[in-house]
C-alpha cells in the first residue's frame, strides 16, 4: 500500500492548502498521540485548528475523521455509512476541502477532512463524492 495517504478526495471545488494543512496536522496528532478526535488533546476544535492553519473566509466549517480504512474508497464508504459524516460530505455549501491521511506505529491510519463553506453567487449546485484524486504529497505505508 505504498503511497496510500497521496490520494485526496475529488469533493469540492476547491483543494485549500490551509484546510489541508489543518488535516495533516490532526491526522498525525492523532497518530502520534494514539487518539480518535475531532477535538485535539490540548482543547482545540477544528475551528480552532482550521483558523490556527491560517484559512479564512469561511461561512461554515466542518471536519471528518475516521481511523483504519485502508484506502480512499473505503474511508469514503466508512463516511458514506454514517448519516453524519454524510450529511457534511453531501452539504454542496462545503465548496472548499483539505484531506491527509498518516499512519500510526502500529500501522492505523488517521484520516481528517475538513471542508469549508464560502460565500458564493447561486447557492448550491448539487456536488457529489467521487473518491480518488492524487495530492501533492506521499506517505510511505
Amino acid at each position: 500500500m505504498h503511497g496510500l495517504a497521496g490520494e485526496a478526495f475529488e469533493l469540492a471545488d476547491e483543494h485549500h492548502p490551509q484546510l489541508h494543512r489543518a488535516a495533516r496536522g490532526h491526522s498525525a496528532d492523532m497518530a502520534e498521540d494514539n487518539y480518535f478526535s475531532n477535538t485535539s488533546r490540548d482543547g482545540r476544535s477544528f475551528t480552532d485548528r482550521i483558523k490556527e492553519a491560517g484559512f479564512t473566509g469561511g461561512t461554515s466549517l466542518a471536519e471528518n475523521i475516521a481511523k483504519g480504512p485502508r484506502t480512499p474508497a473505503a474511508v469514503v464508504q466508512s463516511w458514506m455509512s454514517n448519516s453524519g459524516t454524510k450529511a457534511t460530505i453531501l452539504n454542496c455549501r462545503f465548496t472548499s476541502i483539505g484531506v491527509d491521511a498518516v499512519e500510526d506505529s502500529n500501522g492505523a491510519i488517521s484520516w481528517t477532512q475538513d471542508p469549508a463553506a464560502k460565500l458564493r453567487p447561486g447557492g448550491c449546485s448539487g456536488y457529489i463524492v467521487l473518491p480518488v484524486r492524487s495530492a501533492e504529497r506521499e506517505v510511505s505505508m
